[in-house]
């Protein structure tokens, strides 16, 4: 269960540290999108594929290696909960950045 507490919160961690390095350096492009209407999931459905895809693969690993039940079945909550925070802290992000963008700030 240690063991398991330490994977979550790496994947947690790194997440937001991926979240927030993309979101700093597309800020323009997905302030454009979002002056022309697109969703928040709309202009980052590639990012949180991506994030989806490389959860999926780790889980898929362990998996692979563990075999039981309970480790994947943890293992989808974790994906699950990693998602949702990524669109909640995406969308704080997109605000901090929103503002930053029409103040002028570099």
């Amino acid at each position: 269960i240690t063991a398991l507490s330490v994977i979550m919160m790496l994947f947690f961690v790194s997440g937001y540290l991926i979240i927030s390095s993309y979101f700093q350096e597309k800020k323009y492009q997905i302030y454009v999108k979002k002056v022309f209407g697109f969703s928040l999931i709309q202009r980052i459905y590639k990012f949180v594929l991506l994030l989806f895809m490389m959860d999926i693969g780790v889980l898929g690993f362990i998996a692979a290696t563990q075999g039981e039940t309970f480790v994947i079945m943890i293992g989808l909550i974790v994906v699950f909960v990693d998602m949702i925070l990524l669109l909640v802290e995406g969308n704080q992000l997109d605000k901090k950045n929103f503002n930053a963008i029409i103040k002028g700030e570099h």
